[in-house]
């Protein structure tokens, strides 16, 4: 095992080169953001973004990894070398909108066939695509770009920002402009006629399996997804959790070893409860010998509010932890300095493979487990819902969601209400979000469509050059894992059933039983406590803003700031968290506008 050098300091050094200090007057953007745009104004033709492909009066854009290509140049009978874009235009004039569910992997594409202008994503969204309708039809990967000269923040959906809420619905973080949906695509005949259409809607009814038959269609989905993924010089990101751990674990089984692990570990002062490892590195190091693949441990200081900044330019949202831009920076710059042009992660793994169901008792019953249900009655509170009139689930549900909405610092009024209405509409906002994940569909959004990280991914790539790829994220093991019964995941105190039926025993105990417990990003306290006097020039350009003070309890905020930390010891303190969630927001509002 060897140390990588901290990632991310002459980022922050350079942040601060250009101006971008929490207590200035303003934010210096200090680089003229560029991104390919196209567009379509009346009376003219479309114009693609800058990158496309053109043949016969036809065009294509293309921001893909496209995982099944050579198998599809090989049908189309089109040379193994043909480019992405021209691939995807002889596809579509073959196929038409079925080209879509064909293409396996991520894109995001903009084509023009002579007639019509075509704007899709990909099943999850795992590559960024906005829509602008202002003096034409205007469209490409960066929201910012496409927001012009005056950008202005969306005040509704920095209110779902900060009530934790899923990204429901198609509005971004700028005003004006519009997210292509995940799975969507778009036909447009001319800037003012545009129809908006899903391309994947998945089969979500419940399958009638057992555990040892979905962890062989489990394995056989991941190899090859992995399979499609890891070409080239591949590093991973490994930590001491089940997710990575299969990852590596079906590499080695396949024979496709990265060529190097990497762990991301907090260096500087940390708080960290003790029954949990704040530093993963010593069980990876452990499981990367044993798959025979050389280990670095990627230390990152610590990053907090500084550091999400910064990165603003890059990422263009705001981000509600920013502990984890320190260590995924450190483990992309470790990949980066080993060659790696793609790095595998297993982000996805939470909400599919490795899924850790909460008690539910609608879940209990909906698998007959009878057993459980009657030992959970007694305390079921949000879960009851279900079987509830659709006008009384509205009403709890809305009382629930207020009682949320006070220590994340957000105030009643147009927007919260705005921001929360897709959910009370459905009646699906109870006091603990996690009652109804066992179901399929809520899963799915909340935690694959609408857990928007496109722009995220694109930044990492533009940082590092490296691509982060997520094996868990294959749309087909998605697929399967949501139709999977719950009892697939857990029976009463047995959990992670089929993720540790999928490992094999080269992986260490300590893992394979799954009862390691971790923190990432232990230092962020640190961060903050180092800043905390910079905080009070965020509140006060808050307090001067034509919207935010209709948002955002700035009082309360103010408060909470200058009695932390000292009434704030513990550190998984959730007004810390939320208290840094509202700072992040006022620091993006204040990105953009000036």
């Amino acid at each position: 095992m060897v140390d990588a050098a901290p990632a991310h300091h002459g980022r922050e050094e350079r942040a601060h080169a250009r101006g971008i200090a929490l207590s200035g007057r303003q934010f210096h953007q200090g680089k003229k953001l560029t991104a390919p745009i196209g567009c379509w104004e009346p009376g003219n033709a479309p114009t693609p973004p800058s990158g496309a492909s053109s043949a016969g009066g036809r065009w294509c854009w293309l921001d893909a990894d496209l995982d099944n290509r050579d198998a599809l140049a090989s049908e189309l009978d089109l040379p193994p070398d043909t480019d992405d874009a021209t691939l995807v235009l002889a596809l579509w004039r073959g196929r038409g909108s079925a080209m879509f569910a064909a293409l396996r992997g991520e894109f995001a594409i903009a084509l023009w066939d002579g007639e019509r202008l075509i704007i899709a994503r990909d099943a999850l969204g795992r590559r960024p695509l906005f829509l602008r309708r202002r003096d034409g039809l205007h469209f490409g990967p960066s929201a910012r770009a496409l927001a012009g000269e005056r950008p202005e923040a969306d005040p509704v959906r920095l209110a779902q920002f900060l009530l934790t809420l899923p990204e429901r619905g198609a509005r971004s973080h700028f005003a004006g402009v519009d997210r292509v949906l995940a799975g969507e695509w778009i036909e447009a005949r001319a800037p003012d006629r545009i129809e908006r259409r899903r391309w994947w809607r998945p089969d979500l009814s419940r399958l009638s399996i057992g555990l040892e038959e979905a962890a062989g269609e489990a394995t056989r989905l991941l190899d090859r997804a992995i399979g499609g993924m890891a070409h080239g010089r591949t590093a991973i990101q490994l930590s001491a959790g089940l997710d990575s751990n299969l990852l590596l674990d079906r590499m080695a089984a396949r024979g496709v070893l990265p060529s190097v692990a990497i762990t991301g570990a907090p260096d500087g002062p940390v708080e960290c409860p003790p029954a949990m490892l704040f530093d993963e590195t010593r069980l990876a190091a452990e499981a990367a010998a044993a798959a025979g693949v050389p280990h670095v441990r990627a230390g990152a200081p610590p990053s907090g509010l500084a550091l999400a900044v910064a990165c603003f330019d890059d990422v263009e949202r705001p981000l509600f932890n920013p502990s984890n831009l320190g260590w995924i920076d450190a483990t992309l710059s470790a990949a980066r300095a080993d060659g790696a042009a793609v790095m595998i992660e297993g982000l996805c793994g939470n909400y599919g493979v490795s899924w850790d169901p909460p008690k539910a008792l609608a879940g209990m019953i909906s698998d007959r487990d009878w057993s459980g249900a009657a030992a959970l009655a007694g305390g079921i509170r949000g879960n009851a819902l279900e079987a509830l009139p659709r006008a009384v689930r509205r009403r709890l549900g809305g009382a629930a969601a207020w009682r949320l909405s006070t220590p994340r610092f957000v105030r009643p009024g147009a927007f919260a209400d705005q921001a929360l209405a897709p959910f009370l509409e459905r009646g699906l906002f109870v006091d603990d979000p996690a009652d109804r994940s066992w179901q399929p569909r809520r899963r799915l959004e909340d935690f694959y469509l609408d857990l928007d990280q496109a722009s995220i991914l694109r930044a990492h790539k533009a940082r590092h050059g490296v691509r982060l790829r997520d094996p868990f994220a294959d749309v087909e093991l998605v697929e399967f894992t949501l139709r999977l019964p719950t009892r697939i995941f857990r029976t009463g105190s047995e959990r992670r059933r089929l993720a540790k039926a999928m490992l094999s025993k080269r992986v260490p105990d300590a893992i394979r039983r799954g009862d390691v417990r971790a923190v990432q990003g232990a230092n962020w306290r640190a961060a903050m406590k180092a800043e905390r006097d910079t905080y009070a020039a965020l509140v006060a350009y808050a307090r001067a803003h034509r919207w935010l003070p209709r948002l955002i309890d700035l009082d309360a905020l103010g408060e909470g700031i200058a009695r932390w930390p000292r009434e704030d010891t513990s550190f998984g303190s959730v007004a810390a968290s939320h208290q840094m969630r509202a700072l992040v927001a006022i620091a993006f509002v204040r990105w953009v506008e000036e």
